[in-house]
C-alpha cells in the first residue's frame, strides 16, 4: 500500500491500487476511486491547466476540486488526494511549486 503527500505536501495517506485501473483511498469509509472516473478526469482535462482548487467550502471555479464536486458523489478533500494518486500514476504534475497548486494534465 503506498503512502504518499498530497500535492501541498502537508498531508501523507495511503492508497490501493484496485487491479482494475482504479483505487481505494485508504481513509474513513475508503473511498473507491473507480476507473471510469479516471478515465473521464483524462478525456475533460487533457492537456489543460487548471487550478486544484481543494478549498472544502469555496473550491476555485473550473478547478479540479469543483470538477470533482460537480461530477462525482466526492468533494474537494478527495479531489487533493484524487490528484496526488493521479501523479503517483504519471497522469498529471504539478505545474509549479508555488500557490496556488497548479495541475498540468
Amino acid at each position: 500500500m503506498p503512502s504518499i503527500l498530497t500535492l501541498s505536501g502537508t498531508s501523507r495517506f495511503e492508497y490501493t491500487p484496485d487491479g482494475h485501473g482504479g483505487f481505494f483511498l485508504e481513509y474513513t469509509k475508503r473511498p473507491h476511486i473507480k476507473r471510469e472516473l479516471i478515465q473521464k478526469i483524462k478525456v475533460d482535462f487533457e492537456n489543460k491547466l487548471v487550478p486544484g482548487g481543494f478549498n472544502m467550502t469555496n473550491p476555485t471555479p473550473r478547478g479540479f476540486g469543483e470538477w470533482i464536486k460537480q461530477n462525482s458523489h466526492f468533494t474537494p478533500r478527495h479531489a487533493s488526494h484524487i490528484a496526488a494518486v493521479l501523479r503517483e500514476m504519471g497522469l498529471i504534475k504539478r505545474a509549479t511549486n508555488n500557490r496556488p497548486i497548479m495541475l498540468q494534465f
